[in-house]
């Protein structure tokens, strides 16, 4: 699934700088060409506003207004 979001989405595309993002502890964020990744390297979830629509996902996210929670140890691929 992931090989199929990548050829179809531009800014998982090579060439590219990443912009990484203000996040909480023990979330790494960046941005690139119109994508979001966010990944929680924490033993819990975490709360954060929501940056897009999800693309893919390594677990399910909560969705609450525009605050989306991820799952402990996760990743989402987010399209902007």
């Amino acid at each position: 699934a992931a090989l199929a979001v990548r050829r179809e989405h531009p800014g998982l595309g090579a060439g590219e700088a990443v912009t990484w993002l203000d996040a909480p502890h023990g979330v790494l964020a960046f941005a690139r060409d119109g994508f979001v990744c966010t990944t929680n390297t924490r033993g819990t979830d975490v709360a954060l506003p929501s940056p897009g629509v999800p693309l893919l996902a390594s677990a399910t996210p909560e969705f609450s207004g525009g605050t989306v929670r991820l799952p402990a140890d996760s990743t989402v691929w987010w399209a902007i």
